[in-house]
C-alpha cells in the first residue's frame, strides 16, 4: 500500500506538470524558474447534484443582476456615500468612478467573466453562496485541469473511488479556455470597431497581475490559447506599471503602455 500511494502521489506530480496544475514557488525573486504544484484534491467533493443543477440554473440570474448593478452608477454612489465618508478606500474607489464617468469617451461594450464560490451546508441541506468574484476570477483554466486529472486517476486506479462512483457522475468541464479566449476575440472585435481601429493597429489584453504573481500558469494557458486561435497579443502589468507607464489619449480614450 504505501508503495502505492508512493507511486499515485509521483503520478499526479508529474501529471500536474505536464499539463499546468501549478503555482509559482512563493520566492519568485529568488528563482523565477521554480514552480510546484498547486493545491489539488484527488477526488471530487460530493455535491448532491439537485444543488450543483441549482448554481448552475441561478449563474445567468446572477450575472444579470451584478451587470445591471454596475452599470448603474449612480446607485453605487448612493449606497456606498456614508461608507465612503469614513473609510479611505470605497471614497477612492468612488472618486476613479466619477473620474471615469465624467469623462469624453465612455466605453460601449463590457465582459465579463465571473466566478462564484460556495459551499454546502450539510445541517441545513442548504447550498450557501460564500463570494461572487469579479475582478479576481482565478483557476478558470486549472479548475479545467482538475477535472481531467480526476477522470485520469479513475480510468487508472478505479479501486481508490467508491463503487457506487461513475465517470457520469463528476461535474463537466466548463471548457474555459474555449469560452473565455472566444470572448476575448468577440470584446476585442467589438472594441474595434467602437472605435473604428484598422486591423493594422495593434490591441493588446492587459492581464493585470500583482507582483510576484505565482497563479502564472493559470493565466499564462489562457493567453497562449487566444494567441494561437485568434491572434490575441496579451500584456502582463501590475497596476502600478500602468498608473506608471500607462498613456490616456485624450482623443480617443486609448489606453496605451
Amino acid at each position: 500500500m504505501k508503495s502505492l500511494t508512493r507511486q499515485i502521489l509521483n503520478d499526479v506530480v508529474d501529471y500536474c506538470g505536464c499539463f499546468g496544475l501549478m503555482l509559482k514557488e512563493s520566492k519568485i525573486e529568488k528563482d523565477y524558474c521554480k514552480s510546484v504544484s498547486a493545491p489539488i484534491s484527488l477526488f471530487p467533493s460530493n455535491i448532491p447534484e439537485p444543488f450543483y443543477s441549482h448554481a448552475v440554473s441561478v449563474q445567468p440570474l446572477f450575472n444579470t443582476l451584478i451587470e445591471k448593478m454596475a452599470r448603474d452608477h449612480q446607485m453605487i454612489h448612493q449606497v456606498l456615500k456614508s461608507f465612503a465618508e469614513t473609510d479611505p478606500f470605497p471614497r477612492r474607489l468612488l472618486e476613479v468612478s466619477s473620474k471615469f464617468h465624467a469623462a469624453k469617451h465612455q466605453q460601449e461594450h463590457f465582459l465579463g467573466i465571473v466566478r462564484s464560490d460556495y459551499m454546502l451546508d450539510s445541517v441545513k441541506q442548504k447550498l450557501l453562496m460564500v463570494e461572487y468574484n469579479t475582478i479576481a476570477s482565478s483557476f478558470g483554466v486549472l479548475s479545467d485541469r482538475l477535472n481531467d486529472l480526476q477522470r485520469y486517476l479513475y480510468k487508472k486506479y478505479p479501486e481508490l473511488f467508491p463503487k457506487k462512483f461513475t465517470l457520469s457522475k463528476l461535474a463537466p468541464s466548463n471548457n474555459f479556455i474555449e469560452n473565455a479566449t472566444a470572448a476575448f476575440a468577440k470584446s476585442i472585435e467589438l472594441y474595434r470597431a467602437s472605435l473604428s481601429l484598422d486591423k493594422v493597429r495593434d490591441v493588446h489584453i492587459a492581464v493585470v497581475v500583482q507582483e510576484d504573481e505565482r497563479n502564472v500558469y493559470d493565466q499564462k494557458l489562457l493567453e497562449i490559447a487566444a494567441f494561437d486561435k485568434y491572434g490575441i497579443k496579451s500584456m502582463r502589468v501590475t497596476l502600478k506599471e500602468v498608473s506608471e507607464n500607462g498613456v490616456i489619449d485624450p482623443s480617443t480614450g486609448i489606453l496605451s503602455m
